[in-house]
């Protein structure tokens, strides 16, 4: 129907079509791939991945590879000490591990699988712009589809951050998929209004195979099943306003509810979610039917079209607003934005214009005109379908702040059919004036349509560039070497457990006080994966952001964070190692600590002169000082007696506050977050070394504060600790120290532990380090006994009384160490 009208003139042959569409396809997969080869295969020994979730993926698949073909439904490495369920682990590792598999063989390393991994997202984008030509052809025609694939490949927004090589994550399957679910739903839909089979299983089952295959790919499914309903509901509201028959389609609706709620059998675990989204679609067609044939006998077309949609508004509020189902769905939604991944953020205008400029505002006008054209009937009545799909998944990423990448192929949708909307009205507008008047109005509107499209991305840079750049991939950098290299060592040097993440979850569980148990890493929930794909250990978190970790990381004592620990960890479980890091210190804390009651924040005290000007002078406050993470990551587990530090990478970080300020006078406003800098060089060492000297340093563009350098990671052992008691005088403040050296960074520093001494004179305190000297398992070594200080009470001065041997044994039965009495 619509063939009859062009956005432009079509091309002349197939071949000219096909010639077309392969070069956007190839401008796709090189805008995801060549600005990103060499900075991700610069080591092929060490293939770098980006962002967070490339590694639980990467895992998963190795997971999938040991146990080829069986995918990994119960983790071991997601919630420590519980074995949890895993929905997330689907199609999608299963394929990256098969493809493995074929080349590399069943003996295939981590690395081999990142190298299969890495091309997935970007092969999937190309798919995507295919899928996305092929939806948007089927509603109009050629011309237009290749439009709306040139709008995404100029404007593809966050889905170029997911689908960009060395990004591991199925997001870009969402999208995909998404889009194949929409071919399918429209090509049911018109098949069977203009009844073109006899029967309608085929088509239903060609229609819902995408949403099947999304199923076992995505655990977030259910949502799409509830945008699938919308848009089915829309569909069948549109042909009510324009009076066409909905009784076959009704029908066929309610069978491809049927068959997704016929796929959950084979879906392990709970999907409670998808089976009332499936059993509401049943339902709904049901109901719709009824009700349409009910009002149809006293009311217009139009006017049964909306008594139904406002009916159907107000039961949705009811749901959404009164019932527990409805009020977990809502929360689900809109808690997104509040989970703190870096990836989320709240969405502006500025953003939006910055990521889709013109075709944004094309794509929000849409909205609006193609409902009216489709009931006009200027456009196919199944055009309502993506139309509906693409405002869904627009208010998504508005309220959440999440799903950005499932936005840019419907933007390219909704803009693509809006343009050709717009030309529709144009050739009625001009029809009546002369040839040549007709074909200039055209041209002029093609000439400023393609100048805004093309211009603010290139030459101008205005926009959000649709290529990557190496400061992109840094910025999504999240593991360095650093990481990767600690978790060597701790793979080499820790004991090996009972099971690791490849371990089969029905593997026997060995009692914690054995040798071979298995036990947990804590370490922030961001490495939880990388420690499980590189240490080759179960971390004690690697799933979603919890309290848990925070609380532990915030925890003001040694004695209230083993409380934590204990919440989790018996005499069957046990927890061995923790890992800190640059960013769990610094820049993460202040989102980390908003998932506990202690929430870390900047404190003014007073001002300073930097440079002939008062500045503010800012710390964070005594909840981050007092933290653990402040006392092993900072203070290196001074005055602790349960955590040994035994090891710390040899690459170094500077770590500070960072503030900047605007405005003047009473309108002076700063902000202050925590800052690390990597320190690559000799240069860069050196200028950072000079920056500790001083409390606060101007760099133009801000302040930095009271800044250190420490290793970017350490790794602590949780010990029994051995008990040193003795006698001193009634009030003496006793301190055992001992020097420590880290073979890795030859850095020498001290432990101290220290005791006052009760009314009879009587002390005692536990140390975690042993003044051996050959260990094994670890990489900081005793420089010789520990030497026990005394300051008398009433004095300010401290004298060596003893020094003392505490061999590696006294810490496999807690024995205890007494020393002679101080004063004889």
């Amino acid at each position: 129907m619509t063939d009859a009208y062009t956005l432009f003139k079509k091309p002349g042959s197939r071949l000219t079509t096909l010639l077309l569409l392969a070069a956007i396809l190839i401008g796709a997969f090189g805008a995801r791939t060549w600005g990103a080869y060499d900075y991700i295969f610069a080591n092929p020994d060490e293939i770098k991945l980006l962002g967070v979730d490339s590694l639980f993926h990467l895992r998963h698949a190795k997971y999938t590879l040991v146990h080829y073909p069986e995918i990994q439904r119960m983790d071991i490495g997601a919630s420590y000490p519980d074995v949890r369920q895993n929905h997330a682990t689907g199609l999608f590792g299963f394929a990256i591990s098969s493809v493995a598999l074929m080349l590399y063989g069943s003996d295939a390393s981590l690395n081999d699988i990142a190298a299969v991994a890495v091309w997935f997202t970007p092969l999937l984008a190309v798919i995507a712009y295919l899928l996305l030509f092929i939806l948007v052809r089927q509603l109009t025609n050629t011309s237009v589809g290749l439009l709306a694939t040139l709008f995404f490949l100029l404007y593809p927004g966050k889905s170029l951050d997911r689908s960009v090589l060395g990004f591991v994550d199925h997001h870009a399957a969402e999208f995909c998929l998404s889009l194949a679910i929409a071919i399918g739903m429209v090509f049911l839909l018109r098949v069977t209004r203009e009844q073109r089979q006899g029967t309608l299983w085929k088509p239903i089952l060609l229609a819902a195979l995408p949403l099947v295959i999304l199923i076992y790919t995505w655990q977030g499914a259910a949502l799409v099943v509830l945008l699938i309903n919308i848009a089915f509901f829309a569909y069948w509201s549109v042909l009510q306003a324009r009076a066409e028959q909905i009784s076959e389609v009704t029908k066929a609706s309610a069978l491809y509810g049927l068959v997704l709620l016929l796929s959950l059998w084979f879906v392990p675990g709970n999907q409670v979610f998808l089976a009332i989204g499936a059993v509401m679609l049943i339902v709904g067609a049901w109901c719709y039917s009824r009700i349409q044939q009910y009002l149809a006998l006293r009311f217009s077309a139009a006017a049964v079209a909306g008594i139904i949609f406002i009916l159907v508004l107000f039961v949705a509020a009811i749901v959404a607003c009164f019932t527990e189902l409805g009020l977990l769905l809502v929360s689900l939604v809109l808690s997104e934005s509040t989970n703190f991944i870096h990836e989320e953020s709240t969405v502006s205008s500025a953003k939006f214009i910055e990521q889709f400029g013109v075709v944004g505002i094309v794509a929000i006008a849409g909205l609006v005109l193609l409902p009216v054209m489709v009931c006009k009937r200027r456009l196919s009545p199944e055009t309502i379908v993506p139309v509906t799909l693409g405002g869904c998944w627009l208010l998504i990423w508005y309220l959440s702040g999440d799903f950005d990448y499932a936005v840019p192929p419907f933007i390219a949708v909704l803009a693509s059919l809006t343009c050709y909307s717009f030309w529709l009205l144009l050739e009625k507008t001009v029809s009546g004036k002369s040839v040549v008047t007709s074909v200039c109005i055209k041209v002029v509107v093609l000439v400023l349509g393609f100048a805004f499209l093309i211009l603010p991305v290139y030459p101008f840079k205005a926009l959000s560039l649709p290529w990557v750049e190496e400061s992109k991939l840094q910025a999504m950098t999240i593991y360095h070497q650093a990481w990767y290299r600690s978790l060597t060592w701790l793979e080499q040097h820790s004991p090996q457990p009972a099971r690791t993440p490849l371990s089969h979850p029905d593997s026997p569980v060995v009692a914690a006080d054995s040798e071979q148990s298995d036990y947990g890493i804590m370490v922030a929930w961001d490495y939880g994966n990388l420690v499980a794909s590189h240490g080759n250990r179960i971390p004690v978190w690697s799933s979603l952001p919890s309290n848990y970790i925070p609380r532990w990381l915030l925890a003001q004592s040694e004695q209230e964070s083993l409380e934590v620990l204990s919440e989790r960890f018996t005499n069957e479980r046990t927890i061995r190692y923790v890992i800190v890091d640059k960013d769990t210190y610094g820049p993460l804390i202040h989102a980390k600590s908003k998932f506990t009651d202690k929430p870390v924040e900047a404190v003014r005290h007073g001002e300073i002169n930097v440079n002939g000007k008062q500045v503010p002078y800012i710390t964070l406050d005594n909840t981050h000082k007092n933290s653990m993470i402040a006392r092993l990551y900072a203070n290196d587990g001074s005055e602790l007696s349960h955590y040994r530090m035994v090891y710390e990478s040899s690459a170094q970080t500077y770590s500070t506050g960072f503030l900047q300020l605007s405005g003047t006078g009473d309108k002076l406003n700063y902000t202050f977050v925590p800052k690390t800098f990597p320190i690559d060089t000799p240069d860069e060492l050196q200028r950072y070394q000079q920056w500790t000297k001083v409390d606060v340093v101007d760099t133009g563009n801000g302040y930095l504060y009271n800044g250190q350098i420490h290793s970017t990671i350490k790794i602590f052992e949780i010990v029994r600790g051995t008990i040193i008691k003795g006698q001193a005088g009634p009030g003496d403040q006793i301190q055992a120290r001992l020097s420590l050296r880290s073979k890795t960074t030859g850095r020498q520093f001290m432990f101290n532990r220290t005791a006052i001494a009760d009314g009879q004179g009587n002390f005692e305190f536990a140390v975690p380090y042993s003044t051996e000297q050959s260990l094994s398992d670890s990489d900081i070594i005793a420089e010789g006994d520990y030497q026990l200080w005394v300051r008398p009470k009433g004095t300010d001065s401290f004298s060596l009384k003893a020094t003392m041997t505490v061999p590696e044994s006294s810490f496999k039965d807690r024995k205890l160490l007494f020393t002679p009495e101080l004063y004889q």
